[in-house]
Order: structure tokens, then sequence, then C-alpha cells
């Protein structure tokens, strides 16, 4: 069984509590009272004016898409910087150096040779 929705009829929209909120009238119902009082071409005038602010607002929404994706990178960037400038500093001398790596000679003797040749 199928069931047919009439187009043409008025179309009330309302809150959860009931309340109307706005009616979405047929566009044959609207061109209708357009021509019936007169303002045909104020309704043109109206249509264009809408496409004109739904293209603004599509062009903001994709600026503004823009803008939060070079932000969100630039925050990226600066907690990068800011884990780097807070990142704890370990201190190394040449004891702890030698102790975690056990008895490598070859080691011991590069750092004497790096001192050796170290300039004053």
């Amino acid at each position: 069984m199928s069931s047919t929705v009439d187009l043409g009829q008025r179309l009330e929209l309302r809150d959860t509590s009931g309340s109307l909120l706005g009616y979405f009238i047929p566009v044959k119902e609207a061109r209708l009272a357009g021509t019936r009082s007169g303002n045909s071409q104020q309704g043109n005038s109206e249509a264009e004016r809408a496409a004109a602010s739904a293209e603004d607002l599509t062009a903001e929404v994709d600026r503004l898409r823009r803008e939060v994706a070079q932000l969100r990178t630039e925050r990226d960037l600066y907690l990068k910087s800011l884990y780097a400038a807070t990142r704890e500093e370990v201190a190394f001398d040449r004891q702890t150096i030698l102790a975690n790596l056990g008895p490598r000679q070859p080691l011991a003797q590069l750092l004497e040779e790096l001192e050796a040749t170290k300039e004053p």
C-alpha cells in the first residue's frame, strides 16, 4: 500500500513544545501570492538576495574552514615548541657515560682523544 503526499499543501514547523516556528509555503502558492499583490518582481529580487546571501555564507564557511586548518597547524607547532622548551635537561658527565657503557675501552679512548684536542 503506497500513500501519496500532496506537495501543494502548506507545512507548519513546530518545536517540541508545540509552538509555531514558521510555515513552508509551496512554490506555486508563493508565486500566486506575488502576482496577486503585484510583487512578482519583489519576489524575484528577494530570491536573488537569498541566493547571493547563500553564496556569501558558503564562501564564509569555506574561508573559516581554511582558517581553522591553519590555526590547528599553528597550534601544533606551538605545542611542539613548548615541549621542546620545557623538556627536562639531562646532565651527562664522563663517569655516568662510562658506567652505563661498561668496560668498552674504545669509547674511553675516544673521549680522552677529544679532551686532548679540545682547545683551551
